[in-house]
């Protein structure tokens, strides 16, 4: 078979393994809700252990849900079949949508998200979808995965001359510096545990840093895990988004 021809498969197989896939993953997950609604419905027992269980179960449905949608969403944009659907959004709406999908995630954890510094106007204009569905989930999902129990995850916004910056910002267990350079290329998995055992494929953020160019931003990482002469860790995550300049803007 020549080479044009089983990238031609591969991609083929792909796209049918992720459609495919998405139905009965629906399904688990809906179902596991279901069973959670009703447990809590009976007040009169202890489903402690069993509740722990089904939302351990219920937040690997949904990464798997999340991983489906984003693998089948960058292979749509790379063969062209999927249009950028640009308009103007709200920074923080997009923000608290990507956390109110993530709070049971985070909630098993206890992790806290904190706004800080943020702009009046926050609006761009981009795909609603892929930079809240895909790129926030996922740094924000990597945030929660690599952080501590009762940690905190820090995000703001500074407004530039013609983009914004965002600062998404943990003090988990950090990066090994080794794997920071190669950590959005797609020559090798770079999946690491979280600190609860949370398992990840590692091909997670060379989609989103896919993603995040198909739209016109830029992405930067910094690390560090902790050491003889350093107590600090944490992982810091710099998105550059195009601003809107409007006469609104300028209030």
């Amino acid at each position: 078979m020549e080479e044009k021809d089983s990238a031609h498969l591969s991609s083929q197989l792909l796209s049918v393994l992720c459609h495919d896939l998405a139905t009965p993953m629906t399904v688990i997950t809906l179902n596991l809700e279901k069973v959670k609604f009703e447990l809590m419905a009976l007040k009169d027992y202890d489903f402690g252990p069993s509740m722990d269980s089904i939302d351990r179960s219920l937040n690997a449905a949904k990464k798997v849900n999340s991983m489906l949608s984003l693998a089948r969403d960058a292979h749509g944009l790379s063969s062209g079949k999927l249009p950028i659907l640009s308009n103007p959004i709200s920074l923080k709406q997009c923000f608290l949508s990507a956390l109110q999908q993530l709070e049971s995630m985070a909630k098993a954890k206890n992790v806290q998200f904190d706004f800080l510094e943020w702009p009046t106007f926050d609006r761009t204009f981009t795909d609603e979808n892929l930079f809240t569905n895909h790129i926030l989930i996922n740094l924000l999902t990597n945030a929660i995965k690599f952080s501590y129990r009762d940690g905190k995850v820090l995000i703001s916004v500074q407004k530039k001359l013609d983009f914004y910056m965002i600062y998404i910002s943990d003090s988990g267990v950090g990066i090994p510096k080794e794997k920071v350079p190669t950590l959005f290329n797609f020559s090798g998995s770079t999946t690491s545990l979280g600190t609860e055992n949370e398992a990840g494929t590692g091909y997670g953020l060379p989609i989103v840093k896919f993603l995040i160019d198909s739209i016109g931003a830029e992405i930067q990482v910094f690390s560090k895990q902790k050491s003889d002469s350093s107590a600090y860790s944490g992982t810091l995550f710099e998105l550059k988004v195009p601003y809107i300049v409007t006469d609104s803007s300028k209030l």
